[in-house]
């Protein structure tokens, strides 16, 4: 028997495993400091962009930032610890006396040398509004922000070494993997952060971490599509339907490397950065129809439907609109974009799967109907947290009681049955054949 799916296997859950503890014990830090963020960066540059109340008497808009506490600015990750380092020094000094407390802040305030125009650099200091609206307490931390991520990463580890040798519990990992990256409960508002940021980290594994997390942030259609169509279809449709979500691979490659560059040296990724936001519309058209040609393992039919939902999602991403400005009475300036490429894929990638179980369905044999049935449920619940992530990020949905709970109880049932689908599909086929699929 081939050991490479084994060793593969070892080697991935060693990474996975490493990278969940260390964020889990990350997010309770974050959650119990409460970071908030002075001012934000233009992406992918040194330019302040907007300023938060209690840092509008220091820095202006439009300046460059060089150094922060006298360490040069080269990316979004020297911001972020020096950031998550003032938090930690003064949620201590908080709990000195008065007379303590103006002195220590006067020891080691919170320092940015910026630089307006052609002007000569300046350092001014930077203090910290204290705010703590919407912060969770310690059990909703564990709840929400520890356990579905654990439990998606032990279940879809526990599926591939029972089938190491199966395409459909590797995908079944995939799946996991995204869904172990997807916020439950998400920042809506990125100025008071409360979720864990490898950016933060100061060793070697804060470069993996960051590739591993944009990745399959931006990669969750391409998994979700294979696993739905491998779950219907045994063979998957041969190459064609690895080919049809190859663009959104490849995008997703792509925007890890601005992740990780805008992180570490900004000027190496500025370019490709700029590319890719002129490009965004027209790329997400491209993996559009290349997603409904992955329908083509159904029939042509099918992949005709596909190209209607793939051109009604074009329009919509397409027809030229007002973006209203919203909320301007914030502390920050905002604008909400209903239909950013994020979100219309969300729902279009939504679409996509149903049009595969309608059409798994339509071409199931007698006695199976039971086996599509559960497969095809499996599927949308584990869906249903990734819309919800991607509708988070313009409207604040998690503050309503009940929703997290919903998406919760989604994600535990959609794990429980589609593990149960990998699993007996691999007793199935091992049965018929004597060796696994």
């Amino acid at each position: 028997m081939n050991s490479a799916p084994r060793l593969a296997l070892i080697l991935c859950a060693v990474f996975i495993s490493t990278f969940q503890v260390r964020f889990s014990l990350a997010t309770l830090e974050a959650r119990n400091t409460f970071l908030y963020i002075p001012f934000k960066l233009k992406p992918c540059t040194n330019t302040i962009e907007s300023r938060g109340q209690s840092a509008k008497d220091a820095v202006r808009r439009d300046d460059e930032l060089l150094a922060i506490n006298g360490r040069p600015f080269t990316g979004t990750a020297v911001y972020r610890q020096e950031l998550r380092s003032a938090r930690r020094y003064l949620d201590y000094a908080n709990r000195l006396s008065t007379k303590e407390l103006i002195e220590a802040l006067s020891r080691w305030p919170f320092r940015v040398t910026v630089r307006t125009g052609t002007a000569q650099a300046r350092t001014v200091d930077v203090y910290f509004a204290n705010c703590t609206c919407g912060s969770l307490d310690p059990s909703q931390v564990a709840w929400y922000c520890i356990v579905p991520p654990a439990a998606c990463v032990v279940l879809g580890l526990i599926v591939a070494a029972s089938r190491s040798h199966s395409t459909l519990a590797w995908l079944f990992l995939a799946v996991m993997v995204c869904l172990s990256v997807v916020p439950i409960v998400p920042e809506w508002s990125d100025q008071w952060s409360q979720v864990a940021d490898p950016r933060e980290w100061r060793d070697w594994f804060r470069i993996p971490a960051l590739a591993y997390q944009a990745f399959f942030s931006a990669s969750w259609p391409a998994w979700l599509l294979l696993f739905a169509v491998y779950c219907f279809r045994r063979n998957g449709g041969s190459a064609a339907v690895w080919w049809a979500v190859s663009p959104v691979l490849v995008l997703a490659s792509l925007k890890t490397l601005v992740a990780v560059g805008s992180s570490e040296n900004f000027r190496a990724v500025a370019s490709l950065r700029s590319a890719l936001e002129l490009s965004a519309t027209w790329a997400s058209v491209i993996t559009f129809f290349c997603m409904a040609a992955a329908l083509r393992s159904f029939g042509r039919r099918w992949v005709l439907t596909g190209a209607v939902l793939a051109g009604c999602a074009t329009a919509v991403l397409c027809w030229p609109a007002h973006v209203p400005d919203f909320q301007s009475n914030w502390m920050y300036d905002n604008v909400i974009d209903y239909r950013t490429p994020n979100l219309v894929g969300a729902c279009f990638t939504s679409a996509v799967l149903l049009v595969v179980g309608v059409a798994a369905f339509s071409l199931a044999s007698r006695g199976q109907t039971t086996t599509r049935l559960l497969s095809f449920a499996s599927v949308l619940l584990l869906l249903v947290p990734f819309v919800y992530s991607a509708l988070s990020s313009v409207v604040a949905l998690w503050w309503t009681r009940f929703v997290p709970q919903g998406i919760l109880a989604s994600l535990f049932v959609g794990l429980l049955a589609s593990a149960w689908i990998v699993l007996s599909a691999g007793r199935t086929n091992t049965s018929a054949s004597g060796s696994p699929v």
